[in-house]
């Protein structure tokens, strides 16, 4: 774990071009925080912004309780049965298991509880009102290394039944479920996906995945290691 995420609070990267730009590998520029323009929009998130490890991979969360974070279910699927998965700390590195999950059935959205996790309660916004060209945040994880970056809402589309923001933050493998943020550093989503060559991302509402808190707490050993995003699904 300690390998994975070393002490580097984050980096930024730039963000990727629109999807209407013509199709091109962005071009990453990191820059330590401290001389990252939006700096005081990461601080405000750092400390809710958690990786999930596992056996199989890593992904993003971000915390909605002291001791209950917010993800995508694809994030946590892969890594049932290959041995314990943690709830890493973006800020600290300290490490907490992860011994319960509860998921919606039809839309991408869970919530893992790690006993003794002292994340700090993000705090939360309203997707519904962002006007298209809203400044938008996002940090996740990439090859074990937190990544910020700043982009802009492109609109809202609907796929798979699940209604998703579309921006133009970056997104790769690995920043599935961390927090999508509004200038003030209000949760507005969770970033969930994108195309290959990274021109936009897709991010499922805040009011989407709080829909999860109703719902009943599982051991994690007993989560669908099958699950499918909506995203990958064929109703």
């Amino acid at each position: 774990i300690a390998v994975l995420l070393p002490p580097a609070a984050a980096r930024e990267a730039t963000p990727p071009s629109p999807p209407t730009a013509p199709a091109a590998q962005p071009q990453n520029q990191p820059r330590p925080v401290s001389e990252a323009p939006h700096a005081a929009t990461l601080m405000k998130i750092a400390d809710s912004t958690f990786a999930i490890v596992g056996g199989a991979g890593m992904g993003t969360a971000v915390a909605i309780e002291r001791d209950k974070l917010l993800t995508n279910c694809h994030v946590i699927a892969p890594n049932v049965l290959k041995g314990p998965m943690y709830a890493v700390s973006v800020v600290t590195g300290a490490k907490t298991l992860i011994t319960e999950a509860a998921f919606l059935v039809t839309e991408d959205a869970c919530v893992v509880h790690a006993p003794g996790l002292t994340g700090k309660p993000i705090a939360l916004g309203d997707a519904g009102q962002l006007p298209r060209g809203t400044p938008i945040f996002n940090i996740g994880f990439v090859g074990g290394q937190p990544i910020f970056s700043a982009g802009a809402l492109l609109g809202v589309i609907n796929r798979g039944g699940q209604t998703y923001l579309v921006s133009s933050n970056y997104c790769d493998q690995g920043v599935s479920g961390g927090p999508l943020v509004d200038a003030e550093g209000r949760l507005v989503g969770l970033t969930s996906g994108g195309p290959r060559d990274r021109s936009f991302c897709l991010s499922l509402t805040a009011e989407t995945a709080r829909k999860v808190l109703a719902q009943t707490l599982i051991a994690i050993d007993a989560f669908p290691p099958n699950y499918l995003s909506n995203l990958a699904r064929r109703w």
